[in-house]
């Protein structure tokens, strides 16, 4: 690691003390007093301070890793610390175009150690993605060159141009362009349309996505109303697209229509307000009573359809009612099934099985007719 460089700006002061002993006048060869090998020896401390200073840091190479500017500089005496007040400037990566930061940096103090091989900024720490725009706030930073990493802790704030956020600690990890947040992790959209809320989230500065191999927990808003919300073990959530993937015990609920979607694989599109499954899926209408579950499906929540495809099996709880299909489309205000392939019809109320290619009715008031071809009819008498 190279050596750290500063740059004097206006000016520097020496502060010299000590203890001289046996000092004569101007131009005598005598000595006042003879000094022995007794007397105490003579102390010289010396402390360097520059104002208005620039300081840099290079690597091995050459290539310049952070440039600071402070009001002013206190070095130790071993020249290998310093303290600074009000540091702001850069830090670089490898493969950023000459003088040309990745991230800028502002506080109110800072210390150097190491001769530059760390960095620790304090008190309203002010951290800028350069790229994106994106700036994360501390009360504490930590920079290690050779780790290629941005610590920041304390009453950490994110903001973005979509997004806030606040956490407990984050860190920048520079090579992979992730942002790793931790903590009681909580974040809104700058509309609040949506909060979400978690323990770790990684945030991929570049691609604009958030990722989290821990439970996530969504809430959509219309103004001050809670409209629908969701959840996963593991998620990953596309800024721009405002889709969310949701796997391993995964929820989408929505308050209008009251129907709620659980499964292990889950897509939803906050943009076009549908839920996809590529795995089994549960939909069940908390007011009517109603369960579909399918190899996988889609529904629109705007329009309120849900087109299930794969053992598609429908119950309805209050009658009893069930069905079994290949495929089924169920139009939610109307509460109308089309049912197709391999269909199976069975009513309680009287006890009687229906079975052929098609189906089209309400489960609710048992108005199912079965058609198209061969249709059985299997009456089971009480027992």
């Amino acid at each position: 690691m190279s050596g750290l460089l500063w740059v004097q700006k206006w000016g520097c002061l020496f502060i010299l003390t000590g203890i001289l002993f046996g000092l004569s006048a101007c131009g005598s060869n005598e000595v006042d007093e003879e000094v022995t090998e007794s007397d105490e020896e003579v102390e010289l401390t010396t402390d360097l301070v520059f104002n208005n200073i620039t300081l840099e840091q290079s690597d091995d190479q050459g290539a310049l890793l952070w440039r600071m500017i402070a009001d002013r500089a206190t070095y130790s005496q071993d020249r290998q610390d310093a303290i600074i007040e009000n540091p702001s400037g850069e830090i670089f990566q490898a493969d950023d175009p000459p003088d040309q930061a990745s991230f800028s940096v502002a506080a109110q103090e800072g210390e150097v150690r190491q001769n530059g091989e760390r960095l620790f900024l304090k008190g309203d720490v002010i951290v800028t993605d350069e790229d994106t725009g994106a700036v994360i706030r501390g009360n504490e930073m930590r920079w290690i060159p050779e780790d290629n990493t941005i610590v920041l802790r304390g009453n950490v704030k994110a903001n973005h141009p979509e997004f806030k956020m606040t956490a407990q600690r984050v860190i920048v990890w520079m090579d992979e362009d992730r942002v790793e947040i931790q903590g009681n992790v909580k974040a809104e959209t700058t509309d609040a349309s949506l909060l979400f809320n978690g323990e770790q989230v990684d945030w991929f500065l570049a691609e604009e996505r958030f990722e989290s191999d821990r439970p996530v927990r969504f809430q959509q808003r219309d103004g001050e109303t809670v409209v629908g919300r969701a959840q996963g073990n593991q998620v990953t959530y596309d800024i721009g697209t405002q889709i969310a993937t949701l796997t391993d015990d995964a929820v989408v609920a929505s308050q209008d229509p009251p129907i709620r979607v659980s499964g292990d694989a889950l897509t939803w599109n906050r943009d076009e307000n549908t839920v996809a499954a590529s795995e089994r899926v549960t939909v069940f209408h908390r007011v009517e009573k109603v369960t579909l579950v399918a190899d996988e499906g889609v529904g629109t929540l705007d329009n309120q359809v849900f087109v299930m495809n794969g053992n598609v099996v429908v119950t309805a709880e209050r009658n009893r009612a069930r069905l079994r299909s290949d495929d089924l489309t169920w139009t939610v205000p109307t509460q109308r099934v089309v049912a197709e392939g391999n269909v199976v019809y069975r009513q309680v109320d009287p006890i009687f099985n229906l079975t052929g290619p098609r189906a089209v009715g309400r489960l609710e008031d048992e108005t199912i007719v079965v058609s198209g071809g061969r249709v059985v009819t299997e009456v089971i008498p009480d027992s």
